[in-house]
């Protein structure tokens, strides 16, 4: 496994450089927010999973696609439209 993960970096690094850079400490960030939104959730039996995991998605979305290509217009209008896709298969999946 270690060595699967390995290949994957180095191989994320030679192919992508500065990108694959980003990508993988876009990749442990969320790690980290993942666990920390579990833990949260874990700990404080009120709160909501979905409630949670959608403050995860919105924090995943802006720091992967930030990290990975910057503060570019384009940027925002992919954070935008990639939360508008998610959101509405949300809602489209809670009303059927």
């Amino acid at each position: 496994m270690v060595i699967i993960v390995g290949l994957f970096i180095l191989t994320l690094l030679a192919i992508g450089k500065k990108q694959g850079f980003y990508s993988i400490i876009s990749l442990f960030i969320n790690i980290i927010l993942l666990i920390g939104a579990l833990n949260i959730y874990v700990l404080y039996n009120r709160v909501s999973l979905l409630a949670i995991s959608n403050i995860a998605v919105v924090i995943f979305t802006i720091v992967s696609l930030l990290l990975v290509s910057g503060k570019q217009e384009k940027t925002y209008v992919s954070i935008i439209s990639t939360l508008l896709g998610t959101f509405l298969s949300l809602l489209f999946s809670l009303h059927l």
